[in-house]
């Protein structure tokens, strides 16, 4: 899989929905209790990103197999599985993978 397609297949313009929140809550903990343990900081960032991308791809991909009509109605634009023709195994294990990291971290 091309970086173009994971980006796409994880929709990343909206990672900053998910970001911004998680840097509000960084300043006030900063500015609350005056410490942060940045390795935390770090680790609870990688987590949320990937979980994250997790339900995204997740949701692309029953959007995929969900769909009656594969054809028409931009589908094949819109979704990053028709779009790339992404092999369902390959979006699959991205699925897992996100999921196994943001876990890992979390």
């Amino acid at each position: 899989m091309r970086i173009k397609s994971f980006l796409k297949l994880v929709e990343i313009q909206t990672k900053i929905a998910s970001v911004t929140p998680f840097v509000f809550g960084v300043f006030y903990t900063l500015y609350k209790y005056e410490t942060l343990k940045v390795l935390n900081v770090l680790f609870f960032f990688i987590s949320l990103i990937c979980f994250d991308m997790f339900t995204t791809a997740l949701n692309n991909y029953k959007d995929y197999k969900r769909a009656i009509k594969k054809e028409g109605y931009n589908f094949e634009i819109h979704n990053a599985i028709g779009q790339f023709g992404l092999k369902e195994s390959t979006v699959v294990i991205t699925i897992v993978v996100l999921l196994i990291f943001a876990m890992f971290f979390g």
